[in-house]
């Protein structure tokens, strides 16, 4: 079914309170610009997979359809060719190394670089490994060498389960003006689809844009509550134009005796 609405199923998960997750992707294709999963692309799968559940009978208490994430799931050879030469986590089925190779003979996880296996068929999983400290529970420095990078060649059939595993690198020197790019430019896209929000659902629902935007104004201000005490007065206002938002908070003030104080409302 969901092929038929041109997508892949990455994968399906059950989680706790009944989630039914559902990861799609669109099919990758070499020669062609990788192409990227849309809102509007998980809700016409959504629908569709509601209505197979239904037909079905089978037993779900929320649909959740989405695309692959920095850890998505490698199901196939043909992922390992899409994705060579990146960060993987590889779990085996069974531990195919040897301590004379460097490899403990009972380690079946590796966290490493893939790549194809130029002098025969499969793969290889390049990796290295922090030292061991003397004190046991700490972690070493960064000022200590790692060991010499070391290889295991692997076919398939071996792998139990492989997911990208990227380095991901949020703070540290050298990094402060990246990671603030990086939050400016995820900010920016944040308010472009906000405003994309309200102007699809105007011309496909034929819904009034401030209602739309109303919409979206409570749900971000029942999302920023929980930060907060029972009771929190949260208030969210959008730039329609820009899509830029402001939260505020509003307290209750009352006349007292001594003069006008803040008090905060009496369900705090």
């Amino acid at each position: 079914m969901v092929a038929a609405l041109g997508f892949e199923t990455v994968e399906v998960q059950r989680a706790t309170a009944g989630l039914l997750r559902v990861t799609i992707d669109k099919p990758f294709d070499p020669l062609q610009p990788e192409g990227m999963v849309t809102v509007d692309d998980c809700e016409a799968v959504t629908r569709q997979v509601q209505l197979v559940l239904e037909v079905e009978s089978i037993d779900y208490q929320r649909l959740e359809v989405g695309s692959p994430g920095v850890d998505r799931l490698l199901r196939d050879e043909a992922d390992c060719q899409r994705f060579e030469g990146e960060w993987v986590a590889l779990t085996l089925h069974a531990p195919i190394g040897s301590q004379g190779h460097g490899v403990g003979s009972a380690r079946k996880k590796f966290r490493g670089v893939l790549q194809r296996n130029e002098e025969a068929p499969g793969w290889l999983v390049a990796w290295q490994d922090l030292p061991t400290t003397s004190q046991p529970g700490r972690r070493p420095s960064r000022r200590t060498e790692k060991l010499p990078w070391q290889v295991l060649a692997f076919e398939w059939s071996d792998v139990r389960e492989m997911r990208l595993s990227p380095e991901l690198d949020f703070k540290g020197r050298g990094h402060t003006t990246t990671a603030r790019q990086t939050m400016r430019q995820e900010r920016q896209s944040h308010e472009s689809r906000i405003v994309d929000v309200g102007r699809s659902h105007r011309a496909r629902k034929n819904v009034e844009r401030d209602v739309v935007f109303a919409a979206v104004e409570a749900a971000l201000a029942s999302a920023t509550k929980k930060l907060y005490a029972e009771g929190a007065d949260i208030r969210v206002a959008i730039d329609k134009d820009t899509g830029e938002s402001e939260s505020f908070r509003r307290w209750l003030v009352v006349p007292d005796e001594a003069g006008y104080k803040t008090r905060r409302p009496k369900s705090c």
